[in-house]
């Protein structure tokens, strides 16, 4: 899947854009589904996830303040995710193992002037639903 945004819009005044509201973004996910690698019933997936956010108008937060050009970013996230087969867990409905790496490529950007978005980081869980 593939979305690409153009904000466009009236402004008041002419040539004005709207502060964080960035001309262009977009995003996709690139998704990959295995099912019954070990057992049956279980299920591997994958999913890697883009995001571009374009430059945008943005309020400086140290001096000198005012209106300045906040640079694009690119974004890439990954889930890998297994789900338990009936085997190992036949009482258990949506087993699941998931591993999230946010900030895949490690990169320095920010959504707002001041506040640096966190480095690559991992998150790790378990779903189940009886």
């Amino acid at each position: 899947m593939f979305i690409a945004l153009d904000s466009t819009h009236s402004p008041l005044l002419a040539n004005l854009q709207r502060i964080r509201m960035p001309k262009h973004s977009a995003s996709a996910v690139l998704e990959y589904k295995a099912p019954q690698i070990f057992q049956h019933g279980d299920q591997f997936t994958s999913a890697l996830f883009y995001k571009f956010i374009g430059d945008r108008e943005d309020l400086e937060t140290r001096p000198p303040y005012g209106e300045h050009k906040h640079s694009n970013y690119q974004l890439f996230n990954l889930t890998l995710s297994y789900k338990l087969g009936d085997v190992v867990a036949p009482d258990l409905r949506e087993a699941e193992r998931l591993v999230r790496i946010q900030n895949l490529f490690d990169r320095n950007y920010s959504q707002a002037f001041g506040f640096p978005a966190p480095p690559i980081n991992f998150e790790v869980g378990a779903k189940m639903g009886l």
